[in-house]
């Protein structure tokens, strides 16, 4: 508080002690974004705004003042941000920099409310939260949210799917005969396998009962 000489509010901003000028912007819309350069930025959350606004817009604010640049942010798929963590260090060597965490490394983060007392780390309270966001997320939104590691969704036919919930001991599903619908969907293959799935509808509750997934296969057998 006591770096703070005035602050702006309508403006969303902060005037320093030593004449510097903090301003808080959105990159909601990339051409709001386009004005005087600056000395440096920090993006939170920065694999959610959209590459227009860094390529057109933050970019070339910062090259006016060879300004830097930090941006935090959980990894969004394998977008934009993927690709400057796969090209920039080539392109600007010791000038980039990227560091990966999971949540379970952050030491800020205490759940039972005793670990700075007792300097203990990781949070037992927050092992076990992770955990069970473990056993209940689909594995690639785990590891995109929890572990910080850029996922690709692209060819994932459910990445919903998440064990805990979806799978089922096989005497929990119902007679064919509760069924009201049975659907099967079918990928014929020789080389690649074909495929099938059976799958039975009863009240609101889809159930896979067959499957099938075999190379070698002519569509008469």
């Amino acid at each position: 508080k006591e770096l703070i000489a005035d602050h702006k509010v309508g403006e969303k901003k902060y005037l320093l002690i030593n004449g510097s000028v903090v301003e808080m912007r959105s990159a909601d819309n990339p051409e709001t974004l386009v004005a005087a350069g600056l000395d440096g930025v920090w993006i939170d959350e920065a694999a959610r705004i959209a590459r227009k606004a860094w390529d057109e817009g933050i970019y070339g604010r910062l090259l006016d003042k060879r300004g830097w640049a930090l941006m935090s942010t959980p990894p969004k798929g394998r977008n934009w941000l993927y690709d400057m963590c796969m090209n920039y260090p080539q392109l600007y060597g010791d000038d980039f920099a990227a560091f990966q965490f999971r949540s379970l490394d952050n030491t800020a983060i205490c759940l039972c409310g005793r670990c700075p007392e007792v300097k203990r780390h990781p949070c037992p309270e927050l092992a076990r939260e992770i955990e069970i966001r473990k056993r209940s997320l689909p594995p690639v939104y785990f590891k995109q949210d929890y572990e910080g590691s850029f996922e690709s969704f692209t060819g994932a036919c459910y990445p919903e799917y998440a064990p805990l919930i979806h799978d089922i001991d096989p005497s929990d599903i119902p007679d064919k005969s509760a069924f009201h619908r049975v659907i099967a969907g079918v990928d014929w293959g020789y080389t690649h396998p074909a495929a099938i799935t059976v799958l039975g509808i009863c009240a609101d509750r889809i159930y896979a009962v067959d499957e099938l997934w075999e190379r070698g296969l002519l569509v008469d057998e």
